[in-house]
């Protein structure tokens, strides 16, 4: 059994979004439409942090029987924003969630049927679209975290597209570092910290999907921040991680490009950071 005791009225969604107002409508109309209310969490807390037009939660989704707020973060990034929500919730989890992801109806229950008991859980993410960017994604196990080597049940650290953490660990912790200023990386760093506290264990059962834009400006954009993070990563921990190795599972021409430009977008991130 679970060493902290899970309902859904101890659980805070937290979603740091920034211009994107399309993305936040059609995360809370999949919620609305794939959750019943004994599956309503204590709370969302959408963090703007600076977008161009405020973000707003359309009347519709108010008054439905959960709290919907809106934050501010003025200070840069998604782990800043994070953190403020982290630390205006109410729930004792926390439930991180991207701006750009879809419910399901196993999102939330998916984590009130957990076998293990830990201090953080990694969701399992899955492609909105099925298209030549989300494949390639999965022929490298990209969207969820790679497993322990100590248990297959176990995962290494958390992807923030799905995961619920301990608000009381969390904080004893600080959150999120809030020197990665981008997307990318701020996950990692924060699940290497909570091992050190305790498991992070993977709940298969709760499921969202991601919805990754199809084309290469996107594609490139992500994977140079995650240059920018990798390499912020092995200076925090004076380690290399040899990210050349990767290779898709399914092989083509496509996918050939698609990594060529990846370790060419990783590399120049590696590069302007340093």
């Amino acid at each position: 059994m679970n060493r902290f005791s899970i309902n859904v009225n101890d659980i805070s969604i937290i979603i740091p979004v920034k211009d994107n107002q399309r993305g936040i409508n059609i995360l809370l109309e999949s919620f609305f439409f794939t959750q019943v209310k004994d599956s309503y969490p204590k709370e969302f807390i959408i963090v703007d942090n600076n977008s161009k037009r405020p973000i707003f939660v359309k009347k519709k989704y108010l008054n439905k029987g959960v709290n919907i707020f809106i934050e501010k973060c003025i200070k840069k990034g998604p782990a800043a924003a994070r953190n403020i929500g982290g630390r205006k919730a109410c729930g004792d989890w926390l439930l991180f969630i991207d701006s750009d992801c879809v419910f399901t109806e196993s999102t939330i229950r998916g984590y009130l049927k957990l076998e293990y008991e830990g201090i953080a859980y990694a969701g399992k993410v899955l492609p909105y679209r099925q298209n030549i960017i989300s494949n390639f994604y999965n022929s490298l196990n990209l969207l969820n975290p790679p497993i322990s080597i100590n248990d297959l049940n176990q995962a290494e650290y958390i992807v923030t597209a799905n995961c619920l953490v301990n608000k009381k660990i969390f904080l004893q912790e600080g959150g999120f570092d809030e020197t990665f200023e981008i997307a990318g990386g701020e996950d990692v760093d924060l699940g290497v910290r909570l091992l050190e506290k305790g498991k992070i264990y993977y709940a298969k059962n709760s499921q969202v999907f991601h919805d990754y834009k199809n084309n290469l400006f996107s594609f490139y954009s992500r994977f140079y921040r995650y240059g920018i993070g990798l390499s912020m990563l092995e200076k925090k921990y004076n380690i290399v991680v040899d990210w050349m190795v990767m290779l898709p599972k399914n092989k083509g021409f496509v996918n050939y490009m698609l990594l060529i430009l990846l370790k060419l977008a990783i590399k120049r991130g590696k590069g302007k950071y340093y």
